[in-house]
């Protein structure tokens, strides 16, 4: 039952990121108006299939 419960929800991944990554990563969020974190899954995604995962 846990498992029917778990699929398809989201899950999260911490990354730890130095302060200038952040800081830059805060600046391409706000230039671009969409959310850190979609910045994150838009670079995450576009690495694994460029790596062919």
């Amino acid at each position: 039952m846990k498992r029917a419960r778990m699929k398809g929800a989201s899950h999260f991944v911490n990354v730890n990121l130095d302060r200038d990554m952040k800081r830059r990563l805060k600046l391409a969020s706000f230039h671009m108006e969409t959310s850190m974190q979609a910045l994150m899954e838009k670079a995450i995604r576009q690495y694994l299939d460029a790596n062919g995962f």
